[in-house]
């Protein structure tokens, strides 16, 4: 069995645990930031491509004690690098240290390197390693005592789906904004609604979830490239992950900005969901649809893209004039506007932090 670590953002990693029980991973530990599960190599696809909010998927190799660089060196060369990278493999290793006693990133990866060339040589004793062979990233970490040795199985980070080659100003990732739609508990059974759409995150995650299309089938993965993970079962995730035929429009996007909306519309068609989602140019304040039941999931402008409190203040009021006039939908708007709720000005049953990147936000559900 392997041993995976799912990386997610903090706040998000029960969403994506809930993900992984639908995938059939019943076993999880879920830690802050990552949560661990156990599978054969037939499951290393379906992570990579199904996982809407992870970040990226690793293979967990080692997790154990470590309290200075003879432990570091030892653990590393312990591992039968021999069986996991070819002869002419490039070797890159990132590392982070929050120990008293491991403390130089710098040493751990020149440390690092050297021990897995000598575990490498091995099985090829007179080799040069030239390295100009496919990429292995593997990670080194060390918190307080303990050890985490990772070969990163995704490459770029999962939140690049593919789709977003062009995007509005300040865009959430495509990741969180999964986990906005799938924290809204949105049952597919009535529209969704983002009336701050931009270049379309969010309405083209929500599309993919209404149409059950996996996230990841528009990309290549730095695994596909390793040696022992068998190419029939990227194959057979992709076919098994490519969602339902049937097509129907049932996410709704809006923005005042006519501009950004062609973006949005070429992004959805790249992530082959534009038949699932409608996009008009709409400001929010003159947002009107008769729908008995919608819920709405949205990242209202703040900060710089809207530059004053006065603007910020009429936003608030805009969007109190929806909710008044809907008052049987539910709302899920995030923002990172720290007077975002006194502006709104009605009761927020929930609130969530997420952050998007290494910016702080809330999920606020009214």
């Amino acid at each position: 069995m392997i041993t995976y670590a799912i990386k997610t953002a903090l706040g998000i990693e029960k969403i994506c645990a809930e993900e992984l029980y639908d995938l059939g991973c019943p076993e999880l530990q879920v830690r802050n930031g990552e949560i661990i599960v156990q599978g054969d190599e037939s499951l290393l696809p379906q992570l990579n491509i199904a996982l809407r909010t992870a970040e990226r998927v690793v293979v967990r190799l080692f997790e154990g004690r470590c309290v200075s660089f003879d432990d570091l060196f030892e653990q590393i060369l312990a591992i039968h690098w021999e069986d996991l990278i070819p002869v002419d493999g490039k070797i890159d290793i990132t590392a982070v240290s929050r120990s008293e006693s491991v403390r130089s990133p710098r040493v751990m990866q020149s440390m690092g390197k050297k021990a897995i060339i000598t575990a490498l040589k091995r099985r090829y004793p007179g080799a040069t390693f030239s390295e100009q062979g496919d990429r292995f990233d593997i990670e080194l970490s060390v918190v307080g005592e303990t050890l985490a040795i990772d070969l990163n199985s995704s490459g770029a980070g999962l939140h690049r789906r593919g789709y977003r080659l062009k995007s509005g100003e300040a865009p959430i990732r495509e990741t969180l904004a999964a986990a906005l739609v799938l924290l809204s508990d949105w049952n597919c059974h009535c529209p969704l609604i983002d009336p701050f759409t931009g270049s379309g995150t969010i309405a083209i995650e929500a599309a993919m979830i209404a149409s059950g299309r996996a996230p990841g089938l528009n990309r290549k993965f730095e695994a596909e490239r390793w040696p022992w993970i068998e190419p029939m079962h990227w194959q057979n995730a992709r076919e098994d992950l490519s969602g339902q035929l049937d097509e129907r429009i049932l996410v709704y996007g809006s923005d005042r900005d006519g501009e950004v909306l062609s973006v949005a519309e070429e992004n959805a068609e790249r992530a082959g969901v534009s038949n699932w989602i409608q996009f008009e140019q709409c400001p929010v304040e003159q947002l009107r649809r008769e729908f008995g039941e919608a819920v709405v999931v949205g990242n209202p402008p703040y900060g710089e893209r809207l530059g004053d409190d006065r603007e910020l203040d009429l936003l608030g009021r805009s969007l109190r004039k929806v909710i008044e006039l809907h008052p049987h939908w539910s709302y899920h708007l995030y923002s990172g506007d720290p007077d975002f709720e006194a502006r709104l000005g009605v009761p927020v049953r929930k609130r969530r932090k997420l952050y998007n990147a290494r910016l702080k936000a809330y999920l606020y559900s009214v």
